[in-house]
């Protein structure tokens, strides 16, 4: 099943509460800077989250502003402005002829040495992060080209940093956020200009091959990750 073009609720109470993993956080985090509906949801979950939290203490004498007034005076605003300055500037991924700006929430991925693999002409695949949990990817698609037809292991998560894609009768544009799961084979292929990159977390392993070529998938998988 394609769950399309936000995250589901449940993601969102996930990502509310804290307790969403890092790297779907990542891309839930960057879609909500585009996403007005999904903000705003998220947004009442969080105040809920709080109010359930707080009705134990409620009947606490504690003054609460003024608490957060020390806090907020005790934070070096030159130095979070110089900061965010630094992630705008370095958060930029340059390869080939293409510079993208990564969202705000993954600026701080450009410092990474990126290690691009070739697949099709002009397209391109980087593991940014490799974790138990899952693998994030910045895979980029040059126009009309593909990824090949594979199927998941796990869910694959995705949010479209740049551009637009196609897979099966789905479009997916700048700023949408999509899943699929084990029951979904497809082949994403990029419908703009310019190509399209795309910022990926993929729990498991994608598979490529079926039948007996199913072994091919561990080299794949190999070639991806080695340095």
């Amino acid at each position: 099943m394609t769950v399309g073009y936000h995250p589901d609720h449940k993601i969102l109470e996930k990502y509310a509460t804290g307790d969403l993993g890092v790297g779907i956080s990542l891309l839930v985090s960057a879609h909500l800077d585009h996403c007005e509906q999904c903000s705003r949801h998220v947004s009442q979950l969080t105040a809920d989250a709080v109010n359930s939290f707080m009705e134990p203490v409620a009947d606490i004498s504690y003054n609460l502003d003024s608490e957060l007034d020390q806090l907020i005076g005790s934070i070096d605003t030159e130095v979070l402005n110089k900061s965010s300055v630094q992630r705008e500037e370095d958060g930029k991924v340059t390869f080939l002829d293409k510079t993208f700006t990564l969202p705000r929430s993954m600026a701080y991925l450009a410092s990474k040495e990126l290690n691009w693999k070739e697949f099709g002409k002009n397209s391109r695949i980087a593991p940014v992060e490799t974790t138990e949990e899952g693998n994030l990817y910045f895979i980029y698609l040059d126009k009309n080209e593909e990824v090949p037809q594979h199927g998941h292991e796990g869910i694959e998560y995705s949010y479209v940093a740049a551009g637009s894609y196609g897979s099966q009768s789905d479009i997916f544009n700048t700023g949408d956020f999509s899943s699929f799961d084990s029951q979904i084979i497809h082949t994403p292929k990029a419908l703009s200009d310019d190509g399209c990159l795309v910022i990926s977390w993929v729990e498991k392993r994608l598979n490529f091959f079926t039948g007996i070529f199913s072994p091919l998938n561990k080299i794949m998988w190999w070639y991806l990750h080695k340095a």
